[in-house]
């Protein structure tokens, strides 16, 4: 389900959609979707219920995550489809969500069987020369080395917070996407 900042200029009916699908890295899809749509008008941040993070690098993409005309409004939403479909997989869609503009912060809930400790860090993500197809993620330290600056022109800056659900924080506009491992 999806939240977005401008719901009030939508009026009182426009209810934020809800999609449910089978593979999980098709969420990259229903985002822009949801974007092309106008209900993600500006990054949000990321509500991820699930026993896993999904914030795994895709290996090199055949096909960049940006179009070819340079739009990432959502229009062309074919395109999004099979790149969701043919080039990303279920560990590894969040981040070229974020570098597509659609995710601005990651707070990962992960349920309390998995044991994971609380983590908080700031993280980088960019593709090699801004081209979209080799992502990677650096220190938040390099972001400030006009060399990496260079390399990487689509360098996007993020806060990851991996938490238990109880202490996710409240009363903010998120994409709210759950996997049903969560509950497993």
């Amino acid at each position: 389900s999806l939240f977005n900042a401008n719901m009030a200029d939508r009026g009182a009916a426009a209810d934020p959609p809800i999609y449910i699908f089978d593979e999980h890295n098709e969420a990259f899809f229903f985002w822009h979707k949801a974007r092309r749509d106008g209900f993600i008008d500006a990054p949000l941040d990321l509500l991820h219920v699930d026993a896993h993070s999904d914030m795994g690098q895709p290996s090199a993409l055949a096909q960049s995550l940006y179009p070819a005309d340079g739009s990432q409004d959502g229009e062309d939403l074919e395109y999004y489809r099979q790149l969701a479909r043919t080039q990303l997989d279920i560990g590894g869609f969040i981040l070229p969500a974020i570098l597509n503009g659609l995710v601005r912060n990651v707070y990962f809930a992960f349920p309390s069987w998995r044991n994971h400790t609380v983590e908080r860090r700031r993280v980088n993500v960019c593709s090699l020369f801004g081209e979209g197809k080799i992502v990677r993620t650096l220190k938040a330290s390099s972001a400030s080395n006009p060399r990496v600056r260079k390399a990487f022109p689509d360098l996007k800056s993020f806060h990851y917070a991996r938490l238990p659900l109880e202490m996710v924080p409240v009363n903010r506009k998120v994409i709210l996407d759950i996997d049903l491992d969560f509950f497993a």
